[in-house]
């Protein structure tokens, strides 16, 4: 069969529902993220054509980012507490603290290798006694 004639159809699609959940996601900014919980709510088939011609223009990318107050009514409207939403943001507060260190720690991660390798060099060039030429090979890929 020539390449020209490979093609794919999509008849239906299956969409999946399922509730919003106090999330852990350290990327979120700000706040108490929220993530899809496990269990599933509903489910539905439709057509692709029907689903594409009623499904409303796709959001950009700044438009996806919930506000903070907008996620926390969201989680209470689905029985979160206060305190429960509170919680989740220190925690995600750590996270994202801990992810910041590790971030800034490994900006010298390169120099410290580079640095132990030319030690290496440099003492093996020095116990093996009388060399003349020292050549250091240092690899940043």
């Amino acid at each position: 069969m020539p390449s020209s004639d490979k093609q794919v159809d999509f008849k239906e699609i299956e969409i999946l529902e399922f509730h919003y959940v106090i999330g852990d996601n350290p990327a979120c900014t700000a706040g108490c993220p929220i993530a899809l919980g496990t269990e599933l709510v509903g489910k539905m088939k439709c057509d692709v054509d029907y689903f594409e011609n009623n499904r409303g223009k796709r959001k950009n990318r700044k438009k996806l980012i919930l506000p903070v107050p907008t996620r926390a009514q969201i989680l209470m409207e689905r029985g979160y507490s206060i305190n429960e939403i509170a919680d989740g943001t220190m925690e995600a507060d750590r996270a994202r603290q801990e992810r910041h260190i590790t971030n800034s720690t490994q900006k010298w991660d390169k120099v410290n290798e580079m640095s132990e390798r030319f030690g290496r060099v440099l003492r093996k060039a020095m116990l093996s006694g009388g060399a003349k030429k020292l050549t250091v090979v240092a690899n940043t890929a």
